[in-house]
């Protein structure tokens, strides 16, 4: 395989792209050090983990950048309309 460049213009795109590549070295590697008959089961276990790993950094960032973005913005805040919406209606928090 020829090597590629790649452009990463994001935090959020440099981070995917970073922990992909992680993800797949230490499947590599989980798949070479894997007992005979385990290599499935191994591979398989080590892929839910990055996977639940990645998701949660990936969620983590976004919500970083959305925040940031409305700081920057200087939005101000609101109340939640489901909140509002419920106390409204008589449906407010229990004593």
């Amino acid at each position: 395989m020829e090597p590629e460049t790649v452009t990463l213009t994001t935090p959020f795109q440099r981070l995917m792209y970073e922990r992909s590549l992680a993800m797949e070295a230490e499947l590599t590697a989980v798949g070479a050090a894997a007992a005979d008959g385990r290599g499935l089961a191994d591979l398989e276990e080590a892929t839910v983990r990055q996977v639940a790993a990645l998701g949660r950094d990936a969620l983590e960032e976004a919500l970083r950048a959305r925040v940031a973005e409305i700081e920057k913005k200087g939005a101000r805040r609101a109340a939640a309309p489901a909140a509002a919406d419920a106390t409204r209606r008589g449906r407010g928090r229990a004593p």
